[in-house]
């Protein structure tokens, strides 16, 4: 088991990963969450938001609302080109990291 404070970072490259296997297709941020909520019980705080926005400030993930037909909006998650690159391991970002 990693040390506690590397949870957090392995918790955002673990969102960042599973981003990744939905090859570019946006992703619910409420199945996304439902998901990672095994990876997420093991972190002290549980704070997937928090990783979210921290993402979304270093430009790994966008976030958006989408319509699907009559349906109230859903807000969505998307991996950035930055993002996959992370996860390619072509570049590094501190309080990230990706469990290989």
């Amino acid at each position: 088991m990693p040390a506690v404070d590397q949870l957090p970072l392995l918790c955002r490259g673990q969102l960042l990963l599973t981003l990744a296997q939905a090859m570019g297709a946006p992703t619910a941020r409420g199945l996304l969450q439902a998901t990672l909520t095994p990876f997420y019980a093991s972190a002290p705080d549980r704070s997937f938001d928090r990783d979210v926005d921290y993402l979304v400030g270093k430009g790994l993930i966008a976030v958006e609302g989408r319509r699907f037909g009559a349906f109230a909006p859903v807000e969505v998650l998307m991996l950035t080109p930055a993002g996959q690159d992370v996860v390619e391991g072509t570049i590094t970002v501190p309080g990230v990291a990706i469990q290989r």
